[in-house]
């Protein structure tokens, strides 16, 4: 059993983190947490984005799309993807599976 608290972390990978037996990773995450990430893929990877709070643009495959409260993205493996312009108050929590910490391969 693993069990995690959301409000005692800021970003956090709250399940999934890397040693962990669980088959998915659940993180959530503000505004500072996407500030500077790069475009990037996954191989394997398959990856929601569910937004709780605020707004932002998602870039996948060079289609850019709005973010807003209630939206649920997916993301299949390998579609190169990026979350830019985010408000001040945005949240959100992102569930991958399968559990591949290293299947992250950054687009430059």
């Amino acid at each position: 059993m693993e069990k995690i608290n959301i409000n005692s972390r800021h970003k956090a990978w709250l399940l999934g983190v890397d040693e962990s037996k669980s088959p998915i990773e659940i993180a959530y995450g503000t505004k500072k947490d996407y500030d500077g990430r790069l475009p990037h893929k996954h191989e394997k990877v398959h990856e929601y984005y569910i937004i709780i709070k605020g707004t932002g643009k998602l870039c996948i495959n060079n289609i850019e799309t709005t973010l807003k409260e209630g939206d649920v993205i997916y993301i299949e493996p390998g579609e190169i993807h990026n979350i830019e312009s985010i408000s001040e108050d945005f949240q959100n929590y992102t569930i991958k599976w399968p559990h591949l910490p290293k299947d992250k391969i950054i687009i430059k």
